[in-house]
């Protein structure tokens, strides 16, 4: 029987809100549920529904072969959601007869070497709200819904590290379990343990070449990655908290390293053109580095806001309503594998940082439309959602970097910058 990894610190039992079929993502039908489903007299059943197309083709082919979605009322909702909030497909055919993907939302699965790695959407609201069981006490349930999924990922063997340097999968498991104790610690804030995950990543790649070089040389390494993570772990890792904590925010921060993700929320609902997007990428970088100007509001819909109103918005990352959420969502991001090996381990991380910065930018935006000047949970949560939705699991943003290597390189420029890492993590001091 295929072991389960399931994380005890995020819960899930669905609380019928019908947020999932309201969204505007992309949610791709297999061709095997569309048939069974277009061939049902839906008019005959006991209550009947509308008449109407139930299903529309997308515009173009998902990564799992996908070409229908679900047709939408004018109200965006899919048109098997009742009034009641339920799903017409579950209440008249019952739960196996709804589509793989509404079967298996929220859940991810990722294959190990140490097994199945099942995780959560937050982009689902009894996900966020911390609703539910824990995932150890619904095993069974998870395991029938991993047995019908099609949409298990795998990771590559061997995993990037950093450019040309490969890792094992024994290499790997202790780097995740380092930024998990560190984004759990008790000794230090959130963005500390952010920016402490950045200095053991970069002490990793030093590390692994290292060990490389001798082995290449035909001699015993006098330093190892797995040794030198062991060393750290001991001590609880205060030695990169405490590199990480002498940070400040840069005296000329950049918002430029916002403007790739800015940029694919334009082009997300559409397949991009290299050109388009490209050019559309310049634009936003020239604006993100200038600090000011306006954009149009690819984030909450509202009218074109400016960048310097944005940035004037408090966030306090410490905050009680703050603090934990945030903690327990980039643990699961790690957990789910869902960007760490992404490109390799070091942009993969640094990915995650840049999102961690437009998540606050995203909340900031949000709470500037609500007439705040502060930034609230309910803020941080919404921009969550956003981030699940467009960037991570409900998304083909890793599709960018092969539109054009010039994404590619302008991506790792910005992570390059000593400035980066501080401008992402951190807030400026206010008066």
């Amino acid at each position: 029987m295929t072991r389960l990894l399931l994380p005890d610190d995020v819960v899930f039992t669905c609380q019928q809100s019908g947020a999932c079929c309201r969204n505007e993502w992309l949610i791709g039908v297999e061709e095997s549920a569309r048939a069974r489903l277009e061939a049902v007299d839906w008019t005959r059943l006991d209550p009947p529904l509308p008449p109407g197309p139930k299903f529309r083709p997308l515009p173009f082919v998902l990564a799992g072969g996908e070409r229908t979605t679900f047709a939408r009322r004018p109200d965006g909702a899919c048109v098997f959601l009742e009034p009641d909030e339920r799903c017409g497909i579950h209440t008249r055919l019952g739960a196996r007869a709804k589509p793989q993907v509404c079967r298996e939302f929220p859940y991810s699965f990722v294959e190990t070497p140490d097994g199945v790695a099942v995780g959560l959407s937050f982009a689902c609201t009894a996900v966020r709200a911390h609703q539910g069981r824990t995932l150890p006490e619904q095993e069974a349930e998870v395991r029938e819904v991993l047995a019908g999924s099609t949409r298990v990922r795998r990771l590559p063997d061997p995993l990037v590290l950093y450019s040309s340097v490969d890792i094992t999968w024994a290499q790997y498991r202790p780097i995740e379990s380092a930024v998990l104790a560190l984004l759990a610690h008790d000794e230090c804030t959130l963005p500390t343990a952010l920016l402490a995950g950045s200095v053991l990543i970069s002490l990793c790649v030093g590390l692994s070449q290292v060990e490389a070089k001798a082995r290449r040389e035909d001699r015993a390494p006098t330093e190892t990655l797995v040794g030198g993570l062991a060393q750290l772990e001991a001590d609880r890792y205060r030695k990169v908290i405490a590199v990480a904590a002498q940070a400040r925010y840069p005296r000329q921060p950049r918002l430029t390293p916002l403007a790739p993700l800015y940029t694919w929320l334009e082009f997300s609902r559409r397949r991009p053109t290299r050109l388009g997007l490209v050019l559309a990428l310049y634009r936003n970088f020239f604006r993100f580095r200038r600090g000011r100007g306006r954009l149009p509001d690819w984030i909450t819909g509202g009218p074109p806001f400016d960048i310097a109103e944005v940035q004037a918005i408090a966030f306090d990352a410490a905050a009680p309503e703050i603090d934990p959420f945030l903690r327990e969502y980039w643990r699961h991001v790690v957990f789910r594998k869902t960007l760490t090996p992404l490109h390799g381990v070091f942009r993969g991380y640094q990915t995650m940082l840049a999102l961690y910065a437009f998540t606050k930018w995203a909340a900031k935006l949000t709470a500037l439309r609500r007439g705040r000047r502060t930034v609230t949970g309910g803020d941080v949560r919404d921009a969550v959602r956003l981030i699940e939705q467009r960037f991570v699991l409900h998304a083909r943003f890793a599709e960018v970097f092969t539109l054009s290597p010039v994404l590619t390189v302008m991506a790792d420029r910005l992570f390059q910058d000593p400035a980066f890492v501080r401008g992402a993590v951190l807030e400026p001091e206010r008066p």
